[in-house]
């Protein structure tokens, strides 16, 4: 991590947590891990480790025990996506829960501003984010309203998606 890097927080303290599963994700993952980190609020992240290869595995003990505001939990296998963040978020102390993918880089004081919006929401909410390449492009991907195909090229051709600000971004 860098030198701004989170002081511990107690448990009531904790406004966010991040709950990122990983399975083969590649080096970008060190990335966001670090993203995660640059916030300037109180976060703690709960790595959920699906089976990554074992030096892929240490690097992740080896930071997890350096930081304070960061718990892993080793699968011995992929679990899949949903019951990982199922287990990330029964470990999760925060008030708010982001399931953050492990190859999103977060954008420096989006979880503060995710906190500044969400004080004007109800007790009970679900944002969808804005999905961007580092260009600032939108990802074709994350454009689903959606499953079904024939569904989706229907509206396509009825009007055009509007598209507003990504103030944080999430990839699950």
């Amino acid at each position: 991590m860098n030198a701004t890097a989170q002081i511990p927080v107690a448990q009531s303290d904790i406004a966010i947590s991040v709950i990122m599963v990983s399975y083969h994700t590649g080096p970008v993952l060190f990335d966001a891990i670090a993203r995660v980190f640059e916030q300037s609020c109180a976060i703690e992240l709960l790595l959920v480790n699906n089976g990554n290869p074992e030096d892929v595995t240490s690097r992740l003990q080896a930071l997890a025990a350096t930081t304070p505001d960061m718990t892993m939990i080793n699968n011995q296998s992929n679990l899949g996506f949903a019951q990982a963040c199922n287990q990330g978020a029964a470990a999760a102390r925060g008030k708010i829960f982001l399931m953050l993918n492990p190859d999103c880089l977060l954008p420096i004081n989006c979880l503060p501003r995710l906190l500044e919006i969400s004080r004007d929401l109800p007790e009970h909410w679900l944002l969808g984010p804005d999905l961007r390449n580092l260009d600032s492009s939108p990802q074709r991907g994350a454009r689903r309203r959606s499953s079904s195909p024939p569904r989706r090229r229907r509206r396509r051709r009825r009007r055009r998606r509007r598209s507003t600000p990504c103030l944080c971004a999430s990839g699950s």
